[in-house]
């Protein structure tokens, strides 16, 4: 199977494109590599904490900054004493209606044999012992007995459904996070804080993977398909001779000295990290044409696997 490679230095990483299965250093140093116009890397899962009712946070878990969250964790709870209040008599009173229930059971039963009795009675003599009226009345009695014990089923119902949409509601008092992440931010929030409806509280960002935009040269389009594999590395820079991974404010490309007290810091050009900061990834997304851009560049979008660098820090971060 031919080979199809796209490699080039962006702003601030290097990148390749490519159909082999490998990975490595070998696989990176292709001949037929693609040069790639500028990169970014971007936030692809990231989720911010808000409540859907004002109140008084009595948790917040992390509370603070770097701090790693599990899915299905409770990150944030608002004060919620009234509405577990408000379950808690709902709750009473639908298991209060059972006695009502039971009496309204009784009654029906008694109203019936009352009925039958006086039917049989009227039978057996042959004659109206009761008279039509009588009859007509207490058939009344069974009918309302049997509306009662309606009412008493339905009024158990409807205190059921209130105390179920109460439980929903309780639910509005209290975030989990939806996946495994790092809280970036926490907006100034600490327990005992006033929230109001819909506030930020919390932001939690997975760095597993990130989305990576390329700008390419369309005479490449041809060569590259959803699917392709991606082998992202960032790029290094020198300060003093040292080498120190990560982009730079502008372009790396350029070289700079600052003037301090006691050293001068040189910042070079940039140099190849190691081959094991090779993340890798599959492009999702290809041509998008860019607006600003006279030579018609195209945009290739990927999800790329990140790597973990130590606790709670990752190889490729948002801007890169």
């Amino acid at each position: 199977m031919k080979k199809t490679f796209v490699t080039g230095l962006a702003m601030a990483s290097f990148f390749a494109v490519t159909n082999a299965f490998g990975q490595g250093q070998q696989e990176w140093d292709t001949p037929t590599a693609i040069p790639v116009d500028s990169a970014r890397v971007e936030i692809k899962k990231q989720i911010e904490i808000s409540v859907d009712v004002p109140g008084t946070l009595i948790t917040l878990t992390p509370n603070e900054r770097g701090e790693i969250v599990k899915k299905g964790q409770v990150v944030v709870e608002v004060n919620k004493e009234k509405p577990e209040a408000e379950l808690a008599e709902l709750v009473h009173k639908a298991e209060a209606s059972d006695i009502l229930i039971d009496f309204a059971v009784n009654t029906l039963q008694v109203e019936e044999l009352r009925l039958q009795d006086m039917n049989d009675r009227n039978e057996k003599a042959g004659s109206k012992v009761f008279t039509d009226t009588e009859i007509r009345e207490q058939d009344l009695a069974v009918v309302k007995a049997n509306a009662e014990l309606k009412k008493a089923h339905k009024d158990k119902e409807g205190f059921e459904l209130t105390a179920k949409t109460k439980e929903i509601e309780l639910k509005q008092y209290t975030r989990i996070a939806e996946f495994d992440g790092i809280v970036v931010d926490l907006h100034k929030k600490a327990v005992g804080a006033s929230v109001r409806q819909g506030d930020p509280i919390m932001t939690i960002v997975n760095f597993e993977e990130m989305l990576v935009t390329l700008t390419v040269n369309p005479v490449y389009k041809h060569r590259i398909n959803v699917g392709d594999k991606v082998l992202v590395r960032p790029i290094t820079l020198s300060v003093n001779g040292v080498p120190q991974s990560g982009g730079a404010a502008d372009s790396p490309f350029r070289s700079s000295q600052t003037e301090l007290p006691s050293e001068t810091i040189t910042t070079s050009l940039p140099q190849e990290s190691s081959a094991n900061d090779i993340c890798v990834g599959r492009v999702t997304f290809v041509g998008a044409k860019r607006k600003s851009d006279a030579e018609n560049s195209f945009l290739v979008e990927c999800v790329v696997k990140n790597k973990v660098e130590g606790l709670a820090k990752y190889l490729l971060n948002e801007g890169s």
